[in-house]
């Protein structure tokens, strides 16, 4: 695995697999005939998914047989203490790049402020299919002013 030497984050590889369809974490595992032709995602609370966080090999073999996954998506909210969103930061793009290592199709997962904090897109493939959640991030006007200044910044960048 590669670590970006300015951030600290690990990097992840472009993939260009676009998904056929997407079905939250918690369902893929749950569901007993999954529609294994999707992506499965991670746009779900953080107490759902710190359990593959807290035990990722217990859901690799299962994971391995969709299409592809997205990388988890802990939060990195402009309420929550720097120290915070950097190490989400770092959860997120580590579970993507250390699926991609294992051999899965594993798309990155942004979150980005409109300025400031580069190590949000420090690691994130250029030229590359990326994925972004909404989860959280549109629920009022300077969310949502917040959010697409974030989309955009990240457009310019990557």
């Amino acid at each position: 695995m590669i670590i970006d030497q300015t951030s600290g984050m690990p990097v992840m590889w472009p993939e260009s697999n676009v998904p056929t369809g997407m079905v939250p974490f918690s369902v893929a595992m749950g569901q007993k005939n999954p529609d294994y032709s999707c992506h499965v995602h991670f746009f779900e609370n953080d107490d759902v998914i710190e359990r593959f966080w807290n035990n990722p090999w217990r859901y690799l073999e299962r994971l391995s047989r969709f299409a592809g996954v997205v990388a988890t998506d802990y939060s990195t909210g402009p309420s929550m203490p720097d120290p915070v969103r950097r190490y989400n930061v770092y959860r997120n793009q580590l579970t993507g790049a250390w699926m991609q290592s294992l051999g899965i199709a594993a798309l990155c997962n942004v979150r980005c402020p409109a300025f400031g904090h580069n190590y949000f897109l420090a690691g994130v493939p250029r030229h590359s299919l990326i994925c972004v959640g909404e989860v959280g991030c549109v629920k009022n006007r300077y969310d949502r002013n917040r959010f697409e200044g974030g989309i955009v910044r990240a457009v310019q960048e990557l």
